[in-house]
């Protein structure tokens, strides 16, 4: 017998709200010399700036939430009549696919990291190279030998 699912309406609530809760924030932090030394302002006040907490939805993060193991996850998805958690997982891949372009375009997240994720959604990052007039690259080979005499064999004459 088969365990029992744990999929229930309440479920695509949660993936839902999981949804709706992942959102980037900032925070105030301290700033520090190259030292590790508290930088401060002229009143002698610590001095903060703002640092952006990356939140981006995402399968793993969602199976973390549900406390269910990511194979469960697609395997809900994949079932026809969960239909509506299919599309919640294509709202967390469409969610972290436009927010990994405009923040890595933009800086506000890493771009390794960002270009790194990418792949995930189809991209990639590759270069073809083609030869004259976009015709394939011909391979040269070229070896050249040097006869260098032998002192020993000029010596002997």
């Amino acid at each position: 017998m088969a365990r029992p699912t744990l999929y229930t309406e309440h479920t695509v609530a949660l993936a839902e709200q999981y949804l709706a809760d992942c959102k980037d924030k900032y925070t105030e932090v301290p700033i520090y010399t190259e030292d590790g030394d508290v930088v401060l302002d002229e009143s002698g006040a610590q001095k903060t700036r703002m640092k952006k907490i990356v939140n981006l939805p995402s399968v793993a993060g969602l199976a973390g939430y549900l406390k269910v193991g990511r194979n469960t996850i697609y395997d809900w998805a994949s079932q026809e009549d969960k239909s509506e958690f299919s599309t919640i997982i294509e709202l967390i891949l469409s969610e972290q696919e436009q927010r990994l372009t405009s923040n890595g375009i933009s800086g506000e997240y890493n771009s390794v990291i960002a270009k790194l994720l990418m792949t995930k959604h189809g991209y990639s990052d590759k270069q073809e190279l083609t030869g004259k007039d976009g015709n394939p690259l011909e391979s040269i080979h070229k070896i050249e030998w040097e006869v260098i005499p032998s002192k020993r064999l000029e010596d002997e004459k």
